[in-house]
């Protein structure tokens, strides 16, 4: 008790605690010691929320208790006194019962817009701590939305309460999403709102201060003193569909003088491969963002939404010319916010490609959504001054591989960046969900700010390692499916096709796949150096082979896919992808040569074509997994290597990569499965032929991220290490 009384004679102590408690642990705190009451309830009194109608059972004990703190509000403070503004003076004896159980009906599922109307209605505003409210909230869909701001009459006495000095409002928060249900409901909230706005002019920016979440709607600045707005939330749709007005807008005013207010005059519909994407309401959004911002001097934290996907930009992956001057605009009016501390982008701004960079006065900024390659060589160069506090996440974009080639590949193509201009962080967060980001954007962020802190370095290292490995295991996976493809039609390599099949291959499958595993293995070294001549030489080892086909019989189709391997790997061997004069009749004649050898035992090849494809598809599964967790521990090792010897600042990720990845190419090269585990349930049947071998999958990134895979979570090498 007397650690609790003292917390009560500071009140700088009180109001530091205070702060990280709800309103049902504050009312269990002004129940439990008498010096408290007062300050406990000057503190539940001082921000009211008005919420959602309806509450979820994990959050009823916090609004019963709010709820029996406005019913114990003559408890605590005597008609005796000279109502709740005497009760500085008056001494808190009085039991704490509610004297007017009868007279204060609460029901259990109603809002607490109905609650607060009920209990003015019943004690009278003098009669509680509204004198005490510096703060409104309004949440998402509570009394804008559900109208049971106007349906419990709240919206009276807030404006009386406004007119007369009773409720001296320091900060109102609302989330600007308007659901009118009729003219009544109309009128009123327009009236609440137009007092509000009153009110607010009434303040001098120091004074009174407005926390804002909306759409960019016309209406908004019409109904809100945008002046005074501190914190702006606003979401942005770049799609417009003809006919359809914002939901923010549509009760207020007529289709007509909506494309009036946008367009200054009717909206014209453009052709485009996307319905709702149009150029002309693009342009339009971006002015009223400007003009928006230019009446906002006050922003102190500014963040600008686009939910959804950029999939209205699968044929505009270049920027439309016209929007570059209503973007220049906008930049501009951004510098113009002197007072601006928070700057965020949450989802595609615009464009991919479009990077808008923060005034001079912003100390933390955030990037989130699709990023494009020229996205980041305009952040390369952008300085970034003052800016302490950077954190970027990059997702997947949804734009077809066939529209990126067809449209603009350079957008999406990832090259180095270099360098960058950025300097002075003291937190950085980067998570690259899809590798989208050059390979060495985070060495540059190191070697550029040297001043970051140690998790912000943490991440950095850990992010980098991953992307490492996740390079490398791509790459060898990529190395050994081409030697897979090879192994699994090549006779004289693949054990199940070989016209001498020892007996124990189908006795013993297990040993058919461990061979062609280790061979896959030894051919790592010499296949890593060859990926992408493997391409090549399979493009003229197909040319070759349709040659073929056409002075041969249908037979060949049993030989044509091996025959096509054979001589891809023959071009490899003597080092020259160009197709001989005589390697058309010798290709030939070596098919008619197979065919009349294997004319007889068709049908068993056959059968041991089929093996063999199943063994090669366990096969593929086993050697990705063992690439998998090989690069994982060695990415690891290499990564705490360079920050032991405090090289990773200055490593050149190109080089360190390709190093690395011919380090654990030859590595893997010396390591052998072993028949120590015997064939699943499930490769058994695989091999049987049932179910069938499915294809090769590649390996799937969380929806997380990668830092989201368990697999990556479950031993942290770097928190321990550093």
């Amino acid at each position: 008790m007397a650690s609790l009384i003292t917390l009560s004679r500071i009140s700088e102590l009180f109001n530091e605690v205070s702060r990280y408690l709800e309103q049902g642990d504050l009312y269990s705190l002004l129940l439990t010691c008498r010096a408290l009451h007062l300050k406990t309830y000057n503190r539940l009194w001082e921000t009211i929320q008005l919420e959602t109608g309806t509450w979820s059972y994990k959050r009823a004990s916090t609004k019963r208790s709010a709820a029996q703190l406005y019913r114990l509000t003559s408890s605590l403070f005597p008609a005796t006194t000279s109502g709740f503004n005497g009760a500085a003076s008056s001494p808190l004896s009085c039991p704490m019962v509610d004297p007017y159980p009868s007279l204060l009906p609460v029901p259990r599922r109603k809002s607490t817009c109905h609650r607060l109307a009920n209990i003015i209605n019943t004690l009278g505003p003098q009669n509680t701590g509204l004198s005490l409210t510096r703060k409104l909230v309004f949440e998402s869909k509570s009394s804008f939305s559900g109208n049971a701001l106007v349906q419990s009459g709240l919206t009276g006495h807030i404006q009386t309460l406004l007119m007369n000095g009773t409720l001296n409002l320091s900060c109102v928060e609302l989330d600007f999403d308007l659901f009118v249900s009729d003219e009544a409901d109309k009128e009123a909230i327009s009236s609440f709102l137009t007092h509000l706005r009153e009110y607010s002019k009434s303040k001098f920016p120091g004074e009174f201060s407005i926390i804002l979440v909306s759409t960019l709607s016309v209406i908004m600045p019409q109904l809100i003193d945008v002046e005074k707005v501190t914190s702006l939330q606003l979401s942005m749709g770049w799609t417009h569909t003809m006919g359809i007005i914002p939901t923010t807008d549509r009760y207020f005013m007529s289709e007509e003088e909506y494309n009036n207010e946008v367009f200054g005059g009717p909206f014209v519909e453009r052709r485009s491969s996307h319905p709702g994407y149009n150029p002309l309401y693009s342009k339009a959004l971006i002015k009223r963002l400007t003009s928006l911002l230019l009446r906002t001097p006050n922003l102190t934290a500014l963040t600008l939404r686009a939910p959804g996907l950029c999939s209205e930009f699968e044929d505009h992956l270049q920027m439309d010319p016209n929007l570059t001057e209503p973007l220049q605009d906008l930049q501009a009016a951004i510098y113009s916010l002197s007072k601006l501390r928070e700057l965020i982008f949450d989802g595609e701004f615009c464009h991919p490609s479009c990077f808008i960079a923060p005034p001079e006065s912003v100390r933390a900024v955030s990037y989130a959504g699709q990023l494009s390659h020229i996205w980041f060589q305009s952040f390369k160069g952008c300085q970034f001054t003052n800016v302490k506090t950077l954190s970027i996440h990059t997702r997947s974009n949804s734009i077809p591989y066939y529209n990126r080639a067809r449209c603009y590949e350079g957008d999406f193509r990832i090259q180095p960046l270099g360098d960058v201009a950025i300097s002075g962080l003291t937190k950085f967060d980067f998570l690259d969900d899809t590798a989208a980001a050059p390979l060495d954007f985070t060495p540059c962020i190191l070697r550029r700010n040297p001043n970051l802190d140690r998790a912000s370095r943490q991440r950095a290292a850990e992010m980098l390692s991953l992307r490492l490995q996740l390079t490398a295991q791509a790459r060898l996976e990529r190395a050994c499916n081409n030697s897979l493809d090879y192994l699994q039609e090549a006779e004289k390599h693949n054990p199940y096709l070989r016209s001498s099949l020892p007996a124990d291959y189908s006795s013993n499958s297990e040993k058919g796949v461990i061979e062609l595993g280790n061979q896959c293995l030894k051919m790592l070294p010499n296949a890593i150096d060859k990926i992408e001549r493997w391409d090549d030489a399979q493009s003229s080892a197909r040319e070759h082979t349709v040659l073929c086909e056409k002075k041969i019989n249908s037979l060949l189709a049993r030989f044509k896919t091996m025959l096509t391997l054979e001589y891809a790997q023959e071009l490899l061997d003597r080092g020259d992808t160009t197709e001989r004069p005589e390697d058309v009749a010798n290709t030939s004649k070596k098919c008619l040569q197979r065919m009349l050898d294997n004319f007889d035992d068709h049908a068993w090849w056959e059968a041991a074509r089929t093996q063999a494809y199943n063994a090669t598809g366990i096969c593929r599964r086993r050697v990705t997994n063992h690439i998998s967790s090989f690069t994982a521990k060695e990415s690891t090792d290499y990564i705490l290597g360079l920050v032991d010897s405090g090289e990773l600042d200055n490593i050149d990720v190109e080089l360190a990569s390709e190093k690395f990845i011919q380090d654990c190419a030859q590595k893997l090269s010396f390591t052998e499965f072993t028949e120590t585990q015997s064939l699943s349930e499930s490769e058994t049947q695989a091999l049987l032929g049932f179910p069938p071998a499915y294809p090769f999958q590649p390996a799937i990134i969380p929806p997380g991220g990668i830092l989201a895979d368990p697999h990556l979570q479950s031993t942290n090498f770097f928190s321990s290490h550093w």
